[in-house]
């Protein structure tokens, strides 16, 4: 698998445990489809966001990789989120 790595900043979230447990991003939380759209396999549901805004209405896939392992946290600024 060719994983991507992004940028978070330090301290966010465990992505995977968020969505498992059915907490959905907050609003105005950059687009996660637009960062990760190059790297998804055809077969992918193409709309990450729609997905991680509604994480109760999906279920990740048995061998799905945890999306923290594609996270690399660094100094950077908090978006602002209005």
């Amino acid at each position: 698998l060719n994983l991507p790595s992004i940028s978070v900043y330090f301290n966010h979230p465990n992505a995977t445990e968020s969505f498992v447990a059915g907490h959905a991003l907050p609003p105005g939380h950059v687009s996660v489809t637009d960062r990760l759209e190059d790297f998804l396999p055809p077969n992918h549901p193409w709309n990450l966001d729609k997905m991680l805004q509604n994480p109760s209405d999906y279920k990740l896939p048995l061998g799905h990789p945890d999306f923290s392992s594609m996270m690399k946290e660094e100094n950077l600024r908090l978006p602002k989120i209005s």
